[in-house]
């Protein structure tokens, strides 16, 4: 880590202090980092012999009476101008993404949606359509032989498919269930 980034990010920990001691601890390390590169070491080496900003910050804003858990204490962020106008310059762009990509989402969760449905109507009208062209096929061989054999075929396929997929679709939907059930287990047990 850059001297620059050390001191920045130990300027954000240090937030909640007063400006003036803030700057005046900075200053110290900063001091710090000059003193180990005038000594013969580079500015990484100088920063990485440094205890790290987190232990540097809490024991500060420990001498300083400040708990860094209450709520009332935050660590200041700030944008700079740049970013700013960088957001409000960019916000067309990234509204229209965020948009288009929640667009795709529900896009294709109807998609799914839709296909789950098909199959489950497809199947529900296999299994009541088939008997049905069964006893009608029934009826016709009375009058052909050949288109009433054919009808009750094509009938009983139909319900054996409709029966087939109504079955795995059960089971299917069960095991999804239980699936999210030992995921809500899991999530409630930790």
């Amino acid at each position: 880590m850059s001297e620059k980034e050390y001191l920045k990010k130990l300027k954000r920990r240090l937030s909640p202090l007063k400006k003036k001691d803030r700057d005046s601890l900075l200053d110290f390390y900063k001091e710090m980092i000059e003193d180990k590169m005038e000594n013969g070491k580079t500015e990484y080496e100088a920063v990485s012999e440094l205890e790290p900003v987190e232990t540097v910050a809490e024991r500060t804003l420990d001498e300083y009476g400040i708990n860094r858990n209450d709520p009332k204490v935050k660590l200041k962020t700030r944008l700079s101008p740049l970013a700013i106008v960088l957001i409000i310059v960019g916000s067309p762009l990234w509204i229209g993404l965020a948009a288009g990509a929640v667009g795709a989402a529900v896009g294709l969760l109807c998609g799914a949606l839709a296909v789950v449905v098909s199959v489950v109507v497809a199947c529900v009208c296999m299994t009541l359509c088939g008997p049905i062209v069964f006893v009608s096929g029934i009826v016709r061989l009375f009058t052909d032989v050949g288109s009433g054999l054919i009808a009750m075929g094509s009938g009983l396929v139909a319900t054996a498919i409709g029966v087939i997929g109504a079955i795995g679709i059960y089971k299917l939907t069960v095991y999804i269930i239980e699936k999210i059930k030992n995921r809500k287990n899991c999530s409630v047990s930790r």
